[in-house]
């Protein structure tokens, strides 16, 4: 067991002890006693998640020593089983990984002791990882002005990270569109491979049929019987008893439900029969709705500009050419009058999807170049890529980049 002591950094607040604790198992196939009990057999896996070919270390603990347990791999079916003997407490157990586990399986115990079965269950996940591709697609530059030719870099590989030839489908979309809607077509890998398989197979038991008893003998004299699951049996009879669902307790509960429904029938038909009478009735009919008196219009006022004496307007059309001619002045004397200005170009393409193009095909070298004409919108942009290769494999993958103008003032 491994713990370990730190402290938060959360500002404004004095440190925090934080302590946690973890358990670590340290075993090899010559390992028969660790110091740790369970109530029954137990499965230890080493994580949850394998590749197909790799070795997963199981450990099988059991409460005593000199145990046999039935270990099975399951999953549609039995896929394999072995008996193992711990002639300790623990017993360390290499399962040798193959297609056949893909994409997941279930490893079960089993143990006959002290005249009860012990059972335990773990899924272990085998991802179909030589069925996915590793997609990259990329833009030459993170950022570009409307009009301008971009290059998107689309690259394919295998799960050993080799170069693999693949057909891509390219699309490049303004970002802000998945603000609003989602992608219909998701990843191709979740589609095909998406889907784990249940465990079908079950374990059936003497146990499940007939309980077993244990002579006990007295101190005294005498035997008396104990039964093994008389435990069981005692919390269900209680549980019977607490909520009424036995013997005469369960009738009167019934006559008591029906009483209650009777009396609230009766109820609802007295209401409705009286027409919705006494107080409430009263009130109902006593009530009348005042319509509210017209709101009156405020008059129009009066345009300001009628108002506006023509002084004022001479005033103003004056300050205007004086600030005309000092800005003329100025110019004169900076050399820019006369000089050409650049001219205004008026953006008219705002597209929001730019490219879509289903058939790229990357070569032997697992890479394929897209050629992009960026329209007038100023956003982001989002490029996507779904590949398939000749072997059932797919993959995913994006990116994004920006279209900027620079800010021009005269």
């Amino acid at each position: 067991k491994v713990t370990w002591l730190t402290e938060d950094a959360f500002p404004n607040r004095p440190p925090q002890p934080i302590r946690t604790e973890t358990t670590l198992w340290v075993a090899n196939n010559a390992s028969v006693e660790l110091g740790y009990r369970h109530g029954g057999v137990e499965i230890i896996v080493d994580r949850d998640t394998f590749r197909s070919g790799q070795k997963a270390p199981v450990m099988l603990v059991a409460n005593s020593n000199d145990r046999y347990v039935l270990f099975t791999v399951e999953a549609d079916e039995l896929i394999s089983y072995q008996v193992v003997h711990l002639t300790g407490t623990v017993k360390l157990v290499e399962l040798a990984l193959s297609d056949a586990h893909v994409p997941n399986v279930f490893l079960s115990a089993a143990m006959v002791a002290d005249k009860q079965i012990h059972q335990d269950t773990k899924q272990v996940i085998v991802p179909p990882t030589k069925h996915f591709l590793t997609v990259d697609v990329k833009p030459d530059r993170p950022q570009y002005q409307p009009r301008e030719d971009g290059t998107l870099l689309v690259t394919t590989r295998d799960h050993e990270d080799k170069p693999v030839a693949a057909e891509v489908a390219v699309g490049l979309v303004d970002e802000s569109v998945y603000y609003i809607q989602s992608d219909y077509a998701g990843d191709p890998r979740k589609f095909y491979f998406g889907t784990k398989r249940q465990q079908r197979t079950q374990m059936q038991s003497t146990f499940n049929q007939k309980s077993y008893t244990k002579l006990v003998e007295w101190e005294e004299d005498g035997v008396k019987m104990v039964l093994e699951q008389s435990d069981a049996l005692a919390r269900d009879e209680q549980k019977k008893r607490q909520w009424g669902f036995d013997g005469e307790s369960d009738k009167s509960g019934l006559k008591e439900l029906r009483k209650a429904g009777d009396s609230l029938d009766r109820m609802e038909l007295e209401q409705a029969a009286a027409g919705f009478g006494g107080a409430n009735g009263n009130r109902m009919r006593g009530m009348a709705l005042a319509a509210a008196p017209p709101m009156a219009m405020a008059p129009m006022s009066a345009p300001m500009g009628a108002a506006m004496p023509a002084a004022k307007f001479a005033a103003a059309d004056a300050r205007r050419e004086l600030r005309d001619e000092k800005a003329k002045g100025e110019k004169q004397a900076l050399g820019l009058e006369g000089a050409d200005e650049p001219n205004v170009v008026v953006r008219t393409d705002f597209r929001s999807t730019i490219l879509w193009l289903p058939d790229v095909k990357t070569g032997a070298d697992g890479t394929a170049r897209v050629p992009v004409k960026y329209p007038d919108s100023l956003t982001g942009w989002k490029a996507t890529a779904r590949a398939v290769g000749t072997g059932a494999q797919f993959g995913i993958a994006s990116s994004t980049t920006r279209t900027k103008q620079p800010l021009i003032v005269r």
